[in-house]
């Protein structure tokens, strides 16, 4: 049986920064593109009044020309922002599993996709182990 997501969300790569890209910005940009992110995930994916259970799982792929390095994701700005807007409890390695994944794109075609899965059942021994229930 194949998991169907929860909810799936589309970022173009400009909100989707790579970390030396993010590093770099002033903190006015990083706050305007920051709330450009909270206003798309907003209509594409919506507020909930309670995180998801468990351990959810989110498997990014970031279709790009260049293959970003391991620890460049562009995760960060919209995991705040998914935190913020009730899907996750936090947004640490302990609260939720975040793949990544890179495919290959035509310049102009690039863009980050985020397929959000519940870690309701497949983690309930990790919930149990952190305390949660």
């Amino acid at each position: 049986m194949t998991r169907k997501p929860i909810a799936v969300f589309q970022l173009p790569l400009e909100e989707a920064p790579l970390l030396n890209v993010f590093m770099r910005m002033h903190w006015r940009v990083r706050i305007a593109l920051s709330e450009r992110i909270a206003l798309r995930l907003l209509t594409q994916v919506g507020r909930r009044s309670s995180p998801l259970a468990g351990r959810p799982q989110l498997l990014v792929t970031r279709y790009s020309t260049k293959r970003p390095d391991q620890d460049s994701a562009g995760t960060k700005l919209w995991l705040d922002q998914l935190v913020k807007l009730g899907w996750l409890r936090d947004d640490g390695p302990d609260h939720v599993e975040v793949l990544n994944h890179w495919e290959k794109a035509k310049r102009g075609d690039g863009r980050v996709v985020v397929h959000v899965y519940s870690g309701e059942q497949a983690n309930a021994e990790h919930e149990r182990k952190m305390g949660w229930v």
